[in-house]
């Protein structure tokens, strides 16, 4: 009994060790960081989504081309802010940007509960 505990303690440990983490945050919040931080807002809906409208200062980078981020953001510790229509690519991208080691993600839902200015 006392080899099983020790091995789900150590089994335990390694996995906190490994959890990949990134931070959900409300646009109020969002705001703010664009306001007083250096960041990039990273939009991951379709293009044609994009350009139908989208928060001031945000790029371009579709869930389906997230890979894009490694190749243009090599920086790790950059504060990446995600987002999308409702919020469930964000978390996809955010989930697999945190798997490749980046450090500093948020996500902050959908650009439909965006209550502030969207660029058309």
């Amino acid at each position: 009994m006392k080899k099983i505990i020790i091995t789900l303690i150590v089994l335990l440990s390694l996995t906190a060790c490994n959890k990949i983490t990134y931070k959900t945050i409300d646009a109020k919040e969002a705001k703010k960081m664009m306001e007083n931080q250096e960041n990039l807002v990273i939009d991951v809906r379709s293009k044609a989504e994009y350009n139908q409208g989208h928060i001031k200062n945000a790029i371009s980078i579709p869930l389906d081309n997230i890979d894009d981020v490694l190749t243009r953001i090599s920086d790790k510790k950059t504060t990446l802010l995600l987002y999308c229509q409702s919020g469930k690519r964000a978390l996809e991208a955010a989930n697999y940007l945190a798997n490749q080691g980046y450090e500093n993600i948020y996500t902050f839902g959908g650009i439909d509960a965006w209550p502030y200015e969207v660029i058309k």
